[in-house]
């Protein structure tokens, strides 16, 4: 079953009418979850299991995975880590592929190393993907050789061992930092004594420079054996013959002769509640956090799938509660969230709380945690607050269904995959909404009001804190916090008071605008309208998705219009408008209003810029354009809120500069805008108090008073005749006048050539950026070049820096051509390393610049660029997200709304010469170097 996430009394009338209209169950909830009938499962004669379902979207292409039901839990003392390492030498040669050379075909075919060819090792699994064409039976054969290559034939060269261990120590660096320190010290105590707390998939770097070449091997021969791998593959393409092929290819694997047992881990039972304290230099944040731990059980039947509705309901309940804590004054915590679920050992759920706290408030904070969950448990929830809810899931599953023909390959896959390894039951989602339709009803309060008396137990629970270790920030010890727990007294918890809300956004209708001119753009099936108030829209009837319509209302403008004394209310008046909410609703209120409606309006506000995005489902939309009404007519301001949310605010940055990385980036942003007032560092806390409230509304109102000055895009589910109405009564009414606006410049610009250290942290690592930038005339085609390019530097950076050199595990390069505030290239790299390797990698990847002017790039690489960039387009021209994006930049820039019709020809037009061109154009010997060290 799919993860499923949640998000005044409801309308009880529409409630009792869908109450009626289940008039007799169909289902018998005694039955065992059935399996979906549109997928094959197969189990061959050697134990390997294969799932294939037929999918079209995205269209011409298919997600296949192997699936090894082994992780690092499983590793023997000398193989700390191995698990993870077999992973990655499953792309350094196979019987069929030696070397790289599998990443370098996959390639040519347009198939990008990354997104569409992945892996990830956990605590219990291993898991390989590949997203591939299926117009080629050639590549979809061979796709399916890979799989079997990386199933029992993988070569563990000795060469390819020894340069991949420079890459996985380089991924280890990379995640260390004060997370990974406090993780390695509260994981012992949450997993208590058990494998899971000594067998990070990371490993350890001792194990990982030291391991014997036959302990990887052992690794691979217990565990990559037929009993223990699926084979899944979805897509558009033939099933049977993708069947015939599986059944060709991995028949042949033999069985295993004398199988280990495959043991899953448990973690040990603990009666008394475990206590820690954390902390650490470079932690950013105080985290609160209580974990009620539980057995795993599996849901067979039916009727056992009411569980999954009720934890939904509840939590989406427990969380509505605590959102609305966070708008009070004063609140208890910054954040504030809980679930049920997996915590990453395969045998062990829980129930957990959790909270970002103010320094100094780690008590407070513990006791909110404590006092909302034992509300819930004393007093339970509202009826107001369970119609609600159960609306909200019913929406989300009707979301689902809706979508059921319409979903992503790799969310089934996905699906498939959890099947496999947990059992977790895959009946399909009209099964599942039938389900639902039928269990929903029949739930009742306090069955759900009845569940913390099952989950806050005092056995098995943890309570963990994370804090920065700094000067003046005083936390409780262990007997402190167990005093707090054990001494808890829920003597002065009162009931909580629900509040009714009107379900009617708007107390009447404006006045009806009319639509004045249409003009048609064939080629890309686009209609503009213009409205009697000046606003143009540009209407993209789509059927990629049948339950979507999204929304982009965008002005020239932005925050860099005010001075310099309104800079931070005009940055966050959004934010404040946000935490307000609209017309006669609170943004709680407006939370409960829409309860049960697929609804979704935001406003934005960037430097040059500011707008509306939205989305809704085609039953929903017009909701959203009333809402869209109000964020432009009636915002408010909400005083309480607003100084609450400042003040979460200040709190979550007062620390964020600890962290080595954040501060870095803060310096590179001061060093590129030669350390420009209004450039976009990370605000401090004293920055936030220069907000003033009340100014920000008359900013928000003056950056949505004159709705001419905007184009509103909107592409999906809809009819063209059918949305005319709603434009004219909600877009066409909205007031404007003449004046046109235009961003403001404040001539903020790179140096030419600077070249800095930064030092900050503990952790022996560095983190490079280069940043080639500099005025370039805009150009089309030069736009497309330096796409290419980069394309061309993310394949070599890899080839060169991690696979020659050993030296990065991540590295890339992103290049872009802007036009505003002017006309501008910058080509920039990241490449994360040791300290000690910085010169040598930088001298790489000035190499590799300097043969590119010089000579060009190969019709090998060409061929990569070109057939990756062919399949790029082919799927995004079947997404709504693109064609917004798309046409939202045809509206900043004054594009022909064509262009995109030429793209395809561009791309099979490239040469290698234009892309030699544009790297001469480009690349200089002036640029901007910063590379982070850690302190000496």
């Amino acid at each position: 079953m799919r993860n499923k996430i949640i998000g005044s009394v409801a309308v009880l009338l529409l409630i009792s009418a869908w109450l009626l209209a289940i008039q007799a169950q169909t289902i018998d909830f005694s039955a065992p979850i059935p399996f979906d009938t549109s997928i094959k499962k197969g189990i061959l004669p050697n134990g390997i299991t294969y799932f294939i379902k037929y999918n079209k979207r995205p269209e011409k292409r298919a997600d296949f995975r192997l699936v090894v039901n082994a992780g690092s839990t499983l590793e023997d003392p000398d193989q700390v880590g191995l698990a993870h390492f077999n992973e990655h030498m499953a792309f350094n040669g196979t019987k069929r592929f030696p070397k790289n050379e599998l990443v370098s075909y996959l390639q040519s075919m347009g198939i990008r190393f990354g997104p569409e060819i992945n892996a990830y090792t956990g605590f219990d699994e291993t898991v390989y993907m590949l997203e591939v064409p299926t117009d080629n039976r050639e590549l979809m054969e061979k796709s399916i050789q890979i799989l079997e290559d990386w199933a029992h034939q993988v070569s563990f060269d000795s060469l390819e061992i020894e340069k991949e261990r420079g890459v996985i120590i380089e991924e280890w660096r990379l995640g260390r930092g004060a997370d990974q320190r406090l993780e390695d010290k509260y994981l012992p105590l949450l997993f208590y004594n058990s494998r899971y707390a000594e067998r990070l998939p990371i490993g350890t770097k001792e194990n990982l420079e030291t391991f014997r070449h036959a302990s990887l091997k052992r690794f691979y021969s217990d565990w990559y054996r037929p009993d223990l791998m699926a084979v899944i593959a979805v897509g558009d393409f033939d099933t049977q013959w993708v069947e015939q092929k599986i059944v060709q290819y991995f028949s042949a694997i033999p069985k295993s002769i004398r199988p280990r047992e495959r043991v899953v881990y448990d973690i040990p039972s603990h009666r008394a509640t475990l206590y820690g304290v954390f902390t650490d230099k470079e932690a950013t944040n105080t985290t609160v956090a209580v974990f009620y731990k539980h057995p795993f059980t599996k849901e067979k039947t039916i009727g056992e799938y009411r569980n999954s509705l009720l934890r939904m309901i509840y939590f989406q309940m427990l969380n509505d509660r605590l959102a609305e804590k966070l708008r009070q004054p004063n609140p208890p915590f910054i954040q504030a969230y809980s679930y049920f679920g997996n915590i990453g050992a395969r045998k062990t759920y829980a129930y957990v709380s959790l909270a970002l706290a103010n320094e100094n408030e780690v008590e407070r904070t513990l006791l909110a945690l404590l006092a909302e969950n034992e509300r819930v448990k004393r007093y339970g929830f509202s009826a107001g607050e369970f119609e609600r809810a159960k609306l909200n899931i019913l929406k989300m599953y009707e979301n689902y269904y809706n979508e059921r023909d319409k979903t992503e390959s790799d969310n089934f896959a996905s699906e498939l995959t959890r099947h496999f390894l947990q059992e977790e039951p895959v009946p399909g989602i009209a099964m599942e909404y039938q389900i639902l339709k039928e269990s929903l009803p029949g739930i009742q309060l306090a069955e759900v009001n009845a569940l913390p008396a099952r989950w806050l137990t005092d056995s098995n629970r943890v309570v963990i804190i994370t804090a920065p270790e700094k000067e003046g920030v005083v936390l409780p010890d262990t007997v402190r916090l167990r005093e707090l727990v054990e001494n808890f007294r829920a003597d002065t918890i009162t009931p909580y008071a629900d509040m009714q809300v009107s379900q009617n956004l708007l107390s009447q209708l404006p006045k009806k605008g009319k639509i004045v001119a249409v003009k048609k753009y064939e080629k890309v099936n686009v209609t503009e309208l213009r409205l009697s108030n000046g606003i143009r829209v540009l209407l993209k009837p789509t059927t990629f998705k049948n339950d979507e319509i999204l929304l982009q209302a965008v002005s020239p403008g932005g925050h860099f219009l005010y001075p310099d004394n309104d800079a931070m209310s005009a940055k966050y008046c959004v934010n404040v408008v946000k935490e307000s909410g609209v017309g006669q609703f609170s943004a709680i209120e407006l939370q409960k209003a829409l309860a049960g409606k697929n609804v979704s309006v935001s406003p934005y506000i960037s430097e040059y810029m500011e707008g509306m995005s939205a989305s809704a489902s085609p039953k929903d939309l017009g909701i959203m354009f009333e809402l869209l009404y109000l964020y432009f007519t009636q915002p408010r301001l909400d005083t309480m809120a607003v100084s609450s949310w400042m003040a979460r605010t200040k709190a979550y940055f007062a620390n964020v500069l600890a962290d080595p990385t954040a501060y870095y980036f803060d310096q590179l942003t001061r060093i590129v805008t030669q350390n420009h007032p209004r450039a976009n560092r990370i605000p401090q806390p004293e920055m936030i108090d220069r907000i003033n409230p009340a100014r920000a509304l008359d900013i928000y109102r003056e950056r949505f008073a004159n709705a001419a000055d905007f184009t509103f895009i909107l592409v999906g589910n809809f009819a063209i005749d059918s949305i005319k109405p709603l434009i004219e009564q909600y877009i066409a009414s909205l007031p404007s006048f003449k004046d046109r606006e235009k961003w403001n410049d404040l001539g903020i610009r790179p140096p030419v050539q600077a070249k800095e250290n930064i030092y900050k942290g503990s952790d022996p690592k560095s983190l490079t950026t280069l940043i080639f930038t500099g005025p370039i005339k805009y150009s089309y085609d030069d736009a497309y070049f330096l796409k290419a390019l980069e394309e061309y530097l993310d394949i070599r950076l890899i080839e060169v820096l991690r696979e020659e050199k050993s030296g990065v595990y991540g590295v890339g390069a992103r290049a872009t051509l802007e036009r505003i505030p002017y006309s501008y290239y910058q080509v920039g790299f990241r490449i994360p390393c040791a300290p000690d390797n910085v010169d040598s990698l930088v001298n790489a990847t000035l190499t590799i610049i300097a043969d590119i002017k010089s000579n060009g790039i190969s019709a090998d690489y060409l061929k990569k660029i070109k057939e990756t960039h062919l399949r790029e387009l082919e799927v995004n021209l079947e997404k709504n997200n693109f064609w917004l994006n798309y046409l939202q930049n045809t509206v900043m820039y004054n594009d022909d709304i064509n262009r995109i019709e030429s793209r395809k020809k561009q791309i099979e037009t490239l040469e290698s010469k234009h892309i030699q061109q544009i790297a001469r154009k480009v690349f200089s010997d002036k640029y901007i170097w910063v590379t982070l060290y850690p302190e000496k």
